[in-house]
């Protein structure tokens, strides 16, 4: 009975050593099957950041392209308001120096006969006062 007991005993100790190691055995390999499956989770989840990535990237790029086209559209828009207010600027000069032309010939002509009027106006003078003299 005693051989029994220790027999007994004896498979007892080695069933619940066994079952250890194949219960160890069991942890590690779920432990693998949770590693390897989060591995793959961050796997993911890296292509999935990498494709929002690159298309916020792209996005960027279409809004940098979008930008730069109404900047140089506002741009040619400004040169030519100010080519054309230029020209405007320009033809009002050109006006103005031919307006001021014009009254400086004629107030050229008006002196001119100012000063044929005083010529007459003298000799006038100087006649009545011969005849003046003479009467």
């Amino acid at each position: 009975m005693f051989n029994e007991i220790l027999i007994g005993g004896s498979i007892a100790t080695i069933s619940g050593v066994v079952g250890f190691f194949i219960s160890k055995k069991l942890i590690i390999s779920s432990f693998d099957i949770y590693t390897d499956q989060a591995k793959a989770k961050a796997s993911a989840i890296e292509n999935e950041a990498r494709t929002l990535l690159e298309k916020s990237s792209t996005k960027a790029q279409e809004i940098e392209a979008e930008a730069m086209k109404n900047y140089e559209s506002a741009k040619e828009r400004a040169k030519e308001d100010l080519h054309q207010r230029e020209n405007s600027v320009m033809q009002k000069e050109a006006s103005f120096k031919k307006y001021k032309n014009i009254e400086e010939q004629k107030i050229s002509s008006e002196n001119i006969l100012l000063k044929s009027r005083k010529i007459d106006l003298k000799r006038n003078e100087t006649s009545l006062e011969s005849l003046k003299k003479k009467i």
